[in-house]
Formats: C-alpha cells, structure tokens, sequence
C-alpha cells in the first residue's frame, strides 16, 4: 500500500536504520533515512498515484543505536531509539529532499523509547 500501516485512519510510514550491519564494517553505518516523495499505490484500489507526494501522516523512525556488536540485540527495545514526525513537516520544511541524517531528524524530532512511542503518535493524530 501507499504507506506501511493506518492507525486511528491516519497513514504511517515506518523507516528504520542501524549504525551495524549483519556485514564486515570498518566503522558504523552513517545513518539516513528515506523520506522522498513517491508514486505510492493504493492496494484497495490497485492504481499506484499519478504524481510523487507523501502518502503518510506520520513517519517512524527507528534507530538501532547500539555500535557495539558484542552487546548488540535488536530484541532489546531499550537498544532503539525512535523518532516520530508528521509529513507536514517535511513537505513545508522538506518539500523536495529524498533523505535525512540523523542531525536534521533530531533537530525536528526528540528521540523517545519504545515504551513511550504508542503516546508520542498519539499526540500527531
């Protein structure tokens, strides 16, 4: 569909990036997430959109924080960090950009756990 899930009859976009790969690496990953504009496809309706916009009300994201691979479990929420941001902000402040590191995304968006992510888009719907 033209977004991950709908809750509350809003679209989300759920994105997620991690400093470690399951690959050899010499340092961490430089984390980016996704947020351009798309030609996003209505499932009910079998028609992907004519022009590229943002099909979500809200994104996710979330970030593996963990950089060391000894204590690394991605089952440990407390290992995550997620930030959560309305479209509207990206297509007033954003209107074009494809990505976003981390430094932008945490200067719109404060990073919370995942025991208070249910509350935090919550307060976005």
């Amino acid at each position: 569909d033209a977004v991950d899930f709908r809750y509350q009859g809003r679209g989300i976009e759920v994105k997620s990036a991690a400093y470690l790969q399951s690959w050899k690496q010499t340092k961490p990953s430089i984390v980016a997430f996704d947020i351009a504009p798309k030609k996003g496809w209505d499932s009910t309706t079998n028609v992907s959109a004519t022009e590229s916009l943002r099909s979500a009300d809200i994104y996710v994201f979330c970030l593996f924080a963990e950089q060391d691979p000894t204590l690394a479990n991605v089952l440990d929420t407390q290992q995550w960090d997620f930030y959560v941001v309305p479209a509207e902000t990206f297509n007033t402040d954003y209107p074009t950009q494809k990505k976003i590191s981390l430094d932008p995304l945490r200067r719109i968006a404060s990073a919370v756990s995942y025991a208070d992510l249910k509350q935090n888009v919550d307060s976005f719907i």
